[in-house]
């Protein structure tokens, strides 16, 4: 039993210094890896406004603030047009969609002789002045300016009894709807 004894201490012995030297090599063999950095976040700045008129505008008056063109023109015969051209910038760092262009001021019936057409970048506005977006969203990216192009023309309506009997100013109210590009 002593002879047990004794194998059995050694046994134990052995296993202990072998836990100790494990013990050992891993801290030897183990180091910690401590991983720092900075991150540093620009203030974004949403800024897409009108900044002005364009050249060849011929309304009678046309007046901006930073979202909307509000324009008065007269027409005395039909065939004749007059366009707004305004200039539309942004100056904010986040890229901007066109989703759309809302132009009001036109009631019904004169709609059946006047009619609002426009052109932004490639694209053009049906005859209300809303613009066709179903294909794809017009970009205007952080820095960039473009011009919006309206023509308002007196047209021929298909009943001439739909024509004015007396002098019109209309006052007309365009409105454009940027949101930010995906």
């Amino acid at each position: 039993m002593k002879k047990e004894k004794k194998i059995q201490l050694f046994v134990i012995g052995i296993m202990v210094v072998t836990v100790v030297a494990m013990g050992i090599g891993f801290a030897a063999f183990s180091q910690s890896l401590t991983i720092s950095g900075l991150t540093t976040i620009n203030t974004a700045r949403w800024e897409v406004q009108i900044t002005g008129l364009g050249q060849g505008t011929t309304a009678e008056e046309a007046n901006y603030t930073s979202t909307t063109v509000t324009y008065t023109v007269n027409l005395s015969t039909t065939g004749e047009c007059r366009k707004v051209v305004y200039e539309i910038e942004n100056s904010g760092t986040i890229n901007a969609e066109l989703k759309g262009i809302n132009t009001s001021g036109l009631s019904e019936d004169q709609k059946k002789y006047l009619t609002v057409t426009g052109t932004y970048g490639t694209s053009t506005t049906d005859a209300e002045g809303n613009l066709d977006l179903t294909y794809t969203p017009i970009g205007l990216d952080a820095e960039e300016s473009s011009e919006l192009e309206l023509n308002i023309c007196y047209i021929e309506p298909a009943n001439g009894e739909d024509l004015p009997s007396n002098n019109q100013s209309i006052t007309l109210v365009t409105t454009l709807n940027y949101e930010q590009a995906e």
